[in-house]
C-alpha cells in the first residue's frame, strides 16, 4: 500500500515541479525577448523618430498578434531604457549574455517581428510540453490507482486523496483521482491504446464521460481534423453528434475504413432558434442557418466553405436558386444544400438532381469530384430515398432546439 502511494505522490510532485519550471522558463524567455525588443525600439526611435514605434505597432498587431499594440511597444522600450541604466546594471548584465549580444545590431521591423514570433512559438511549445507531461503523468498515476484499487479495494483511493491533498495539492482530491483511474482504464483498452498527442487533459476529461469506445474514437478524430478546443468538443458531445451518424458510418469507424464526405452527413441536424418548427418557412430556416453560418459549417464537418445562398443558375430559359452552395476543400467537391420544411418528397429529389447536374457541367472544374446533394427536411420519407438511384444525394432531418 505504501509503495503505491509513494509512487503516485512522486509522479504528481514531479508533474507540479515540471509545470512550474516550464512556467518559469517561458516567463524568463518572455522577459528576455521584451528587453531585447525594447532595445531595438529605443534605437529605432532615436534614428527614425518616435512615430516609427506606431508604424511598427500597426504592422505587428496584424502580422504577429493584437497584443503587440503601441502601448505594449512603448512599455518594452521603457523597460529597456530603465533597466539598462547603470543603477540597474546587474539586471542588464544578466541579459547581456552571448545570446543577447547576437542581436545588438538589430533595429528594423522585420527583426523585431522575428523576435516576437519566436517568443510566441517558444511559449506554445512550452505549453504543449507541459500539457503533454500532465497527460502522461495522469495516465501513469491512473495505472497505479487501478492496481491499488484491485489489490486493496476502492476505499484506498479515498485514503490516497486525503493524503495527497495535504502533501501535494488540493486539486488532487477524490474526484481527480477517480478521473485519472478512469482515464487509464478506458485508454488502456486495445481499441484505445494510443494517446493523441494534441489533446489536453481537459479534452480527455470530457471524453472519459462517454461509455462507448467507438464514440470516443470518433470524437478524438474530429478533435484532430477540426482542431476542436474543449468547448467545441463539449458542444459536439452534448449535441449527440456521434449518435446522429448513420449506422453505415458507425460501422466504418469501427473497422477503421476510410470515410468519404457522404459518410459524415448526419441523420439529424440541430437548428437553434426561437421559432416554432411547425410555423417555420424555408426562408426563415435559411436565415437561421446564415446567421449562424460558421457554426453550421463546423457542425457539417471538416473543410466546408461557403460559396453562396440563393445561388442563381439558369437551366434552359428558367432561372433557379440553390438554397446553399458550399465547397469542401478536403474532398474537393461542391455541395448543394436544399432546405425543405415539409416531409421529403419525390420532386425534391428531382430538383436537387437538376442542380447537381448543372454544377457538374457548368461550375465544376476537371480536378473537382462530382457534386454532392444534401436535402435537409422536416421529416424523412425512407421510401423516397430508398428508391432514389443517385447515390450522391443524402437526406437529413432538422430538429429545432429552442434558444434560451
Amino acid at each position: 500500500m505504501v509503495n503505491y502511494y509513494d509512487e503516485i505522490k512522486e509522479k504528481l510532485s514531479k508533474n507540479e515541479i515540471y509545470a512550474t519550471v516550464k512556467d518559469y522558463s517561458k516567463e524568463r524567455n518572455k522577459v528576455l525577448t521584451y528587453y531585447e525588443v525594447g532595445k531595438f525600439l529605443s534605437e529605432a526611435g532615436k534614428e527614425y523618430g518616435n512615430d516609427i514605434i506606431g508604424q511598427y505597432a500597426d504592422k505587428l498587431a496584424i502580422e504577429v498578434g493584437k497584443k503587440y499594440n503601441r502601448r505594449t511597444l512603448y512599455n518594452m522600450r521603457k523597460f529597456y531604457e530603465i533597466f539598462n541604466s547603470e543603477k540597474l546594471y546587474p539586471f542588464g548584465s544578466i541579459l547581456l549574455s552571448s545570446h543577447y549580444r547576437e542581436f545588438l545590431s538589430l533595429k528594423n521591423i522585420d527583426e523585431i517581428k522575428e523576435k516576437l514570433l519566436k517568443n510566441e512559438i517558444y511559449a506554445k511549445v512550452k505549453d504543449y510540453s507541459k500539457e503533454r507531461n500532465k497527460v502522461l503523468t495522469y495516465y501513469e498515476v491512473g495505472k497505479l490507482l487501478s492496481e491499488a484499487g484491485k489489490e486493496y479495494g476502492n476505499d484506498i483511493i479515498g485514503q490516497y486523496a486525503e493524503k495527497l491533498v495535504n502533501e501535494v495539492g488540493k486539486k488532487y482530491n477524490l474526484r481527480a483521482l477517480h478521473n485519472m483511474r478512469k482515464f487509464y482504464e478506458i485508454f488502456n483498452s486495445e481499441k484505445l491504446n494510443t494517446l493523441c498527442s494534441i489533446l489536453t487533459w481537459s479534452h480527455y476529461r470530457e471524453l472519459i464521460t462517454l461509455k462507448n469506445v467507438n464514440e470516443i474514437n470518433y470524437y478524438i478524430k474530429i478533435c484532430v481534423q477540426r482542431n476542436l478546443n474543449v468547448r467545441r468538443l463539449k458542444n459536439a458531445i452534448q449535441s449527440n453528434e456521434y449518435e446522429r451518424l448513420s449506422e453505415k458510418t458507425k460501422n466504418k469507424l469501427i473497422t477503421n475504413e476510410k470515410l468519404k464526405l457522404p459518410d459524415l452527413v448526419q441523420d439529424t441536424i440541430l437548428v437553434k432558434s426561437e421559432f416554432n418548427q411547425e410555423k417555420l418557412t424555408e426562408y426563415a430556416l435559411r436565415q437561421i442557418i446564415l446567421n449562424n453560418l460558421d457554426n453550421f459549417l463546423k457542425w457539417l464537418g471538416n473543410g466546408f466553405c461557403y460559396v453562396g445562398n440563393e445561388y442563381k443558375i439558369k437551366i434552359g430559359s428558367k432561372y433557379n436558386y440553390i438554397d446553399l452552395l458550399l465547397y469542401n476543400v478536403k474532398y474537393r467537391c461542391f455541395v448543394i444544400i436544399e432546405l425543405k420544411v415539409t416531409e421529403l418528397k419525390e420532386e425534391h429529389i428531382g430538383q436537387i438532381q437538376n442542380y447537381m447536374n448543372y454544377v457538374d457541367k457548368v461550375i465544376k472544374k476537371p480536378y473537382n469530384d462530382k457534386t454532392i446533394g444534401i436535402i435537409i427536411c422536416a421529416r424523412n420519407n425512407r421510401y423516397v430515398i430508398e428508391y432514389c438511384s443517385d447515390e450522391r444525394i443524402f437526406k437529413s432531418e432538422f430538429k429545432m432546439e429552442r434558444m434560451c
